[in-house]
């Protein structure tokens, strides 16, 4: 498979396992192995496309990238015109993209945003996405992550540590290039993160829109610790349906946070007359209180003194002032924690199959991943207020492994408290 494309200078690299590309000249060169036999041949072909559509969509950004450097040096375009909005080299570059892409305006627009921000904020995160590891998408986020990256410095640092990051972690999915991203972006520019928290407060809403005949959708926008507590919240109501409910848990789940909402009672479906649920006012205050949000951060991080980045479980990396708002609200409660013990004695003394009941508040080897050497962190729980409770399940046993953490408790970086 060959492809022909317009590019300057001269280079050459891989993407994948197999695929490659060369520029030699006028062309780009774009070469990838058929499949010969079946099975896992074609699948790994398949894999080798997706990786080139990250090496392709780079020198696409490329081409823009020069059209508008282009038109931003033509002498006839000033700043000053009045004519700027239509006259604007972005907003031509754009229109004319859009003609050829067979694109909208908005999303012309917006992969040209990602294409100056490939070459003039980020390239060496850019070039992890031509190299094939990364996709269109995950790069997408990665401009997101930093967009609020001003000091030119700063953004340098930020890109060649991210970069180098990206290429050693592997695997990019897009929530992982946001978390590793955005780490890098908290610990460098604490500011930039405030920025980014204040700036996305005003987009909290709830949107109600058509899906079809029957059906609408409700998406409500709030912060990450009170979207976690309340899906860990409905998962509490309907924990308490007897095994015959019909009800998938996706309409379960429906049909409680409708309930909650309206201040109706959340009932079983499956009009039994020896219906096994729990779902009282009482049991449901009951399970509500093993909800629980873990936040791991350094422990100077609460008391103002070191700004390092906190560690949301099931978010991921947070700033240090979004860590200390959630140690402050009264849900809230702050332990500490010395995770070379915790590590040293992982099992009870009488089970060495059984985890300790540190281990099962926050698994050590999963925020020792966060921290750094030496660290004393420091966890911070929310627990949701008697209203819903979360059934945690309980883990299968398996021989040499400690069971895995229910999805009830969420961990944040800090090294040495705990926030429970």
């Amino acid at each position: 498979m060959n492809a022909t494309l317009i590019a300057p200078s001269a280079s050459s690299g891989r993407f994948g396992s197999s695929g490659s590309y060369r520029v030699d000249g006028d062309d780009l060169a774009v070469e990838l192995r058929l499949p010969t036999d079946g099975g896992g041949d074609l699948i790994a072909f398949a894999g080798e496309v997706a990786a080139c559509e990250g090496t392709l969509t780079w020198y696409r950004y490329r081409a823009l990238h020069a059209a508008y450097e282009g038109r931003l040096a033509d002498p006839a375009y000033s700043e000053d015109s009045e004519y700027d909005r239509v006259c604007n080299p972005f907003t031509q570059v754009a229109a004319a993209y859009a003609v050829v892409a067979h694109v909208g305006r908005r999303a012309a627009e917006g992969f040209l945003d990602r294409a100056l921000a490939c070459f003039d904020r980020i390239p060496a995160i850019g070039r992890v996405m031509r190299d094939g590891l990364m996709s269109p998408y995950a790069f997408a986020q990665a401009v997101l992550e930093t967009a609020n990256v001003v000091d030119e410095e700063l953004l340098a640092a930020i890109d060649a540590d991210a970069a180098l990051r990206l290429r050693e972690i592997g695997g990019l999915s897009v929530p992982r290039v946001a978390k590793t991203v955005r780490a890098v972006v908290v610990a460098f520019d604490p500011d930039a993160a405030h920025e980014a928290r204040e700036s996305t407060k005003a987009g909290k809403q709830v949107i109600v829109a058509p899906l079809d005949a029957d059906l609408s959708q409700m998406i409500v926008t709030t912060s990450a610790e009170d979207a976690a507590l309340s899906f860990e919240s409905i998962n509490a109501i309907i924990a308490g349906v007897c095994e015959h409910d019909p009800r998938s848990v996706a309409h379960r789940r429906s049909d409680a946070a409708l309930a909650r909402i309206n201040g109706m009672a959340f009932t079983c479906a499956c009009e039994r007359a020896d219906c096994m649920a729990e779902l009282s006012d009482h049991a449901v205050a009951e399970r509500c209180t093993n909800v629980v949000l873990h936040v791991v951060c350094r422990k100077e991080v609460l008391d103002g003194s070191d700004d390092s980045p906190a560690y949301l479980d099931g978010f991921g990396p947070i700033s240090a002032e979004h860590a200390r708002d959630i140690a402050g609200r009264a849900d809230a409660v702050r332990r500490d924690v010395d995770l070379d013990d915790v590590a040293a004695h992982p099992h009870q003394a009488a089970d060495p199959y059984r985890p300790d009941d540190r281990v099962r508040r926050g698994d050590p080897r999963r925020v020792r991943s966060m921290l750094v050497a030496g660290m004393r962190p420091t966890r911070v729980e929310i627990r949701s207020r008697p209203r819903v409770r979360v059934q945690p399940r309980r883990p299968r046993r398996r021989r040499g492994h400690l069971p895995v953490q229910s999805q009830s408790q969420v961990p944040v970086p800090s090294p040495a408290q705990d926030i429970r």
